[in-house]
């Protein structure tokens, strides 16, 4: 990368607060990581900031955070492990597990909806018209009603 390259990362870091929070663009929305286009490729903004501040990433290693935010780039925050140490880290801080229902962000229904979902499928509604309704698949509905999904409601 060229220096100039590099002038500019730190240039969209804010380092107000102990994470130094990356304010350019981010990843995806599902692992909302500090990302950097250079040259047509993508680059985990995270992993450039360890790379400056204490040189290559060996092979097999990822970049983890002590402060478990995504888009910080403060090397004091960073720290290498496998894959297995990342699992291990997540699991000790309680990040492991899945989000159900209306824990989940990204929830679409509510339970008193799932209630009336499995109400109206056993007064014959069809999982067809349950979807359009509700504006999920059928697929869904059938998980609901069969309990797959949203167990116990």
């Amino acid at each position: 990368m060229k220096p100039n390259v590099l002038e500019d990362i730190w240039k969209k870091v804010n380092k107000t607060s102990t994470c130094w929070e990356w304010t350019g663009m981010i990843r995806n929305k599902k692992s909302h990581y500090g990302a950097i286009k250079i040259n047509c490729k993508t680059y985990a903004v995270h992993r450039i900031a360890w790379e400056l501040s204490y040189g290559k990433i060996p092979n097999g290693m990822d970049v983890l955070h002590h402060c478990d935010n995504p888009i910080c780039c403060n090397p004091l925050h960073l720290f290498l492990g496998t894959d297995k140490d990342n699992v291990i880290d997540r699991v000790s801080k309680n990040r492991s597990g899945r989000m159900y229902g209306e824990t989940n962000h990204a929830h679409k229904l509510t339970r008193e909806q799932v209630k009336m979902i499995k109400a109206l499928n056993w007064l014959g509604y069809e999982n067809k018209e349950l979807a359009l309704i509700y504006d999920i698949s059928a697929t869904n509905i059938s998980y609901i009603c069969n309990e797959i999904k949203w167990k116990g409601v």
